[in-house]
């Protein structure tokens, strides 16, 4: 997160949140340290809409890294009121093309760039997502994917460099970098995860999908953050 003012230990005023999973504290409106990491309770109504919209909230200012092991079906009902409920779920990102996906041209893709779009979409290995809800992350100015709508951000991914220049370049030239594939199919399997699937990218030349799943690390080496990892004396990467 860059709200480091906010998060920050050990001053902070809502350092309490860092290094733990927050539910049960959001929903309540808690600052409470000791209902950290807290799944033990009965959602009643009230929480179940305050804590969705904290949920609309991170999702549209903040990325989102991975699942934090044990908490991931924690609150179900606020995720689906927060307008998850069209991701797909359980997806195996081996089989991802194997999906009978409607097909998005190139130019109906850029389209979404423009200011006049009500849609908000780009593309991560030739699959086509509607990040509406993180729109700050991605816009213009201040995204920390600036200018990433209306194109697909592969190559920018695996480099992790943001620009005209990557994006929408082929990944064809890391066929054989092993690690920067990985790192790809992460953020692949990040974005099924977070944001709803519009289709597949037209992509005659094949420029963008990876080709060879099966050679490159499974999602379950990496797809959960560990609580462990989860340092409380550090801010939280939202």
């Amino acid at each position: 997160t860059k709200a480091r003012d906010f998060y920050g230990h050990p001053d902070g005023p809502y350092n309490c949140f860092a290094g733990s999973d927050a539910s049960y504290m959001l929903g309540a409106m808690s600052l409470d340290k000791s209902n950290q990491n807290k799944k033990d309770f009965e959602q009643d109504g009230d929480h179940q809409m305050t804590l969705s919209d904290w949920i609309s909230r991170f999702r549209a200012k903040y990325p989102i890294v991975g699942r934090l092991d044990g908490f991931e079906n924690l609150c179900p009902e606020s995720w689906r009121e927060a307008g998850n409920d069209d991701v797909i779920d359980d997806v195996n990102v081996n089989e991802i093309y194997n999906n009978d996906f409607r097909y998005v041209s190139g130019k109906e893709l850029a389209d979404t760039a423009k200011y006049s779009s009500k849609n908000r979409w780009l593309s991560v290995c030739g699959v086509v997502f509607d990040v509406q809800s993180a729109e700050s992350v991605y816009e213009s100015l201040y995204g920390d994917f600036a200018d990433a709508i209306g194109h697909d951000i592969s190559a920018a991914l695996m480099t992790h460099t943001f620009d005209a220049q990557t994006y929408d370049a082929s990944i064809r030239k890391f066929d054989t970098d092993k690690t920067k594939l990985a790192k790809l199919k992460k953020y692949l399997q990040l974005f099924l995860e977070t944001y709803p699937t519009v289709g597949f990218l037209d992509d005659a030349d094949n420029k963008y999908r990876i080709t060879n799943f099966g050679d490159v690390s499974p999602p379950s080496e990496w797809s959960l953050v560990e609580q462990n990892d989860a340092k409380p004396d550090v801010p939280a990467q939202a």
